[in-house]
């Protein structure tokens, strides 16, 4: 009979054990003590644990095969989310891979692998990583970076990193030639382990002379090396960036270009949830970026404004949100609102409501400008954060900050005197704007006349995609799309071209002649006309969050929903105000838009969302919850139900397939028997480094016996004997 491979493998040796435990610690430690992940070590001694304490190795079927990949995947990234890594540890191999994660995997598959009775494969996965592993922490060239989490060992790997990796590399070497020979199937003939041992030693030569090659051209040419990676990740980055540029560029840009405005078709994209927002009420305005100087249709910042005094609390323990607070704002009662990124949404300046007090996130520092703008350094998107404002406030609050008039006026009357005249020439149309003196006043006859006199338009965009004729070359035709894809991704994210823009200043053109315009014409317009009357006034951009989700959980905010709007100083009452003069029109509604299925996969992913903050945040229990919740809401519902009770049907089936052979009724004698044949199969399996077969019958026992040489005519006669007596008395025959 034809025996499998499984029947024939023996297990792991105690001493391939040892072999793979060493060099896998050497290698974790070696990357955890470089790249300051002192988790590696720890997860790979909570494998060994069990690769030591496991008495058998485990069946070989998809289930088991599958639950190790599961679990090698789930502890790696997991504990990748703990242990965040500091870019640039690396050198080159960082910028393309994420070895947090890979090394991680690497490790956890060569625990796995052993853990099934296939020394070759346990060899060749434990050699992968080890390989692996060596050329992640092969090319370091900076030794500045400070380990904060290893007690030991920071300075004395910047110091003698060189020499640590040579003879790591020598170690693991010798030890994987000793694996080999460890884990290796034992050949018959004297001429084949011959031949074999001549091979080895012909390898080891080999071996040892291309890596002292390696090591001295790379000292020799190690300038030219280190060029050529740097034009490689050049090239890396430029390609990424290139492919990956509608993700990964800033949703609000630096420069406003009025002539460029968001393109919001009303479609996919524009009900597109890019925040979502937890807290008591509607935060409403959500500000991300503040422009003080206009240029020409333009708006930007000359310089950056003067920083706010902030309290910072830096929480101890591995994770944990730092807090930031105003030092004018420590004894305000506050209102709290949790804010987090979903996905394709990426910006450097967070939107928070206004006036902010303080905000909690996980991040290595950060800054706050007299204009209301923050600046985290190297903040975990994934980890959201937590913005607070004073309780006595309302959805349209302006932020409050400068308050002195004197930098007020310095900063928020800045006008161009080219443009003065028509402004003051379109004030003289507002009725009642003469004879008003108050600020106030000004700031409501000024937004009731543009939202009753003005429309809100968008477009007509103007389509710059290349009619190409049909007899064009298929090559002018590629070139001419090229052209067209690059030009379209030089511009800021979600605008295009006007197919009629302004011939001078766009804002000019807005109130004198079209009259209608996109919500950035109409702040604009309404910020340069109240500077030309000597109010202070800023443009604003962000979010308006007014639209809650059906479960009435949290607030979204989509891509349609982006906005700008007016903050203005009240020089009577010494406060600033925030205005918006877009007509009701240009606000966006979707609150009617949620389906039972749209909304179900929105929480979901909220829930997700969640989860993985919480983690980042440090708060385990929190986490647990939203896991809980995102199982419940995944499952309770008719779907989910009835697939749930799908599975628990086909895995009772199973259950019931596997267990029928034993639900049979045995004699309290055949009982005795099956007891007495596990022992003795038990105690020859071992003695032909046999992994244990449940399903081996007999008669497969023995041939495996006659086939191994490993035993004596005497004793196979004895074994026979016994087996034909037991199926004698178990199965009525032999």
């Amino acid at each position: 009979m034809k025996t499998t491979l499984e029947q024939t493998t023996p297990a792991l040796s105690l001493a391939a054990r040892i072999t793979i435990s060493v060099q896998l610690l050497l290698v974790a430690a070696f990357i955890g003590l470089l790249a300051d992940l002192p988790h590696l070590p720890l997860m790979l001694l909570g494998g060994l644990v069990l690769l030591f304490t496991r008495r058998r190795p485990l069946p070989v079927s998809d289930r088991t095969v599958t639950y190790s990949l599961l679990v090698a995947i789930i502890v790696g990234t997991m504990l990748a989310y703990l242990f965040p890594y500091e870019r640039g540890r690396l050198g080159f191999f960082s910028f393309f891979f994420r070895s947090e994660y890979y090394c991680a995997f690497a490790l956890n598959i060569a625990i796995a692998s052993c853990l099934f009775p296939y020394p070759s494969l346990a060899c060749g996965m434990t050699l992968t990583a080890v390989v692996f592993i060596l050329g992640t922490c092969g090319d370091v060239v900076q030794f500045n970076h400070v380990n904060t989490r290893w007690l030991w060992g920071n300075d004395w790997i910047n110091s003698n990193y060189r020499l640590a990796f040579n003879c790591l590399t020598g170690i693991e070497l010798a030890l994987s030639l000793l694996l080999l020979k460890l884990t290796r199937q034992r050949q018959d003939k004297e001429n084949g382990r011959n031949l074999c041992r001549w091979a080895q030693a012909g390898s080891l030569v080999l071996l040892a002379a291309a890596i002292w090659g390696v090591l001295t051209l790379h000292k020799k040419f190690e300038r030219e090396i280190r060029d050529f990676e740097h034009s490689l990740m050049a090239m890396g980055r430029h390609s990424l960036i290139r492919q990956l540029q509608p993700r990964i560029r800033p949703f609000f840009a630096d420069e406003v270009d009025l002539n460029l405005p968001f393109w919001f078709d009303g479609g996919k994209q524009d009900r597109r949830v890019l925040l979502r927002v937890i807290g008591e009420t509607a935060p409403g305005y959500l500000r991300a970026r503040c422009f003080n100087n206009y240029e020409q249709g333009r708006w930007n910042n000359l310089q950056e404004a003067m920083p706010v005094p902030l309290q910072v609390t830096e929480q101890e323990g591995l994770l944990a949100l730092s807090q930031y607070r105003r030092e004018d704002c420590l004894e305000f009662p506050l209102a709290q609102w949790d804010i987090y990124y979903a996905g394709g949404f990426y910006s450097p300046q967070l939107p928070v409501p206004s006036p902010l007090a303080g905000i909690d996130l996980a991040a290595e520092s950060l800054s706050m400008g007299q204009d209301g703008q923050l600046k985290p350094e190297k903040w975990k998107r994934e980890a959201g954060y937590r913005a607070y404002t004073p309780r006595q406030r309302n959805a349209q609050s302006a932020f409050d900050l400068p308050q002195e008039e004197s930098l007020v006026a310095e900063q928020y009357l800045i006008l161009d005197a080219e443009i003065r005249p028509a402004l003051a020439q379109f004030c003289q149309n507002i009725d009642g704007w003469e004879e008003t003196t108050s600020d106030y006043q000004r700031l409501q006859l000024l937004v009731e006349y543009l939202q009753e006199n003005f429309v809100y338009r968008l477009g007509p965009f103007k389509d710059e995609q290349p009619r190409l004729s049909q007899t064009a070359s298929p090559s002018l035709q590629r070139r001419l799309r090229r052209a067209y894809q690059e030009s379209a991704s030089a511009r800021p994210q979600g605008r295009r071209p006007l197919s009629v823009t302004a011939a001078g200043d766009p804002v000019l053109h807005f109130l004198q002649n079209t009259r209608a315009g996109h919500c950035e014409l109409f702040a604009s317009a309404a910020v340069l006309l109240l500077r030309q009357n000597g109010i202070p006034a800023r443009y604003v951009t962000g979010f308006i969050c007014w639209e809650r989700h059906p479960s009435g959980r949290y607030f979204v905010a989509r891509q349609g929903h982006a906005h700008a709007w007016v903050e203005a100083y009240d020089r009577q009452s010494q406060r600033w105000l925030s205005l918006d003069p877009t007509p009701p029109a240009g606000l966006r509604q979707y609150d009617q838009q949620w389906t039972a299925l749209t909304a179900f996969f929105d929480r979901l992913q909220h829930l997700w969302n969640k989860g993985l903050a919480d983690v980042q945040r440090g708060f385990m229990a929190m986490a647990l919850v939203s896991v809980l919740q995102f199982l419940w809401r995944l499952f309770w519902n008719p779907v989910g139900v009835s697939v749930a009770l799908l599975l628990v049907y086909l895995q009772y089936r199973y259950w019931r397939r596997q267990r029928r052979p034993e639900l049979l009724p045995l004699t309290p004698q055949q009982r005795h028997l099956a007891k007495n044949y596990a022992a003795f199969a038990r105690r020859w399996e071992k003695r032909l480094h046999l992994p244990p077969q449940p399903e081996r019958t007999a008669r497969e026992l023995l041939e495996l016996a006659s086939g191994s040489g490993k035993l004596l005519p005497e004793e196979l006669h004895q074994m026979e004997e016994y087996i034909t007596e037991y199926e004698l008395q178990r199965f009525g025959q032999p």
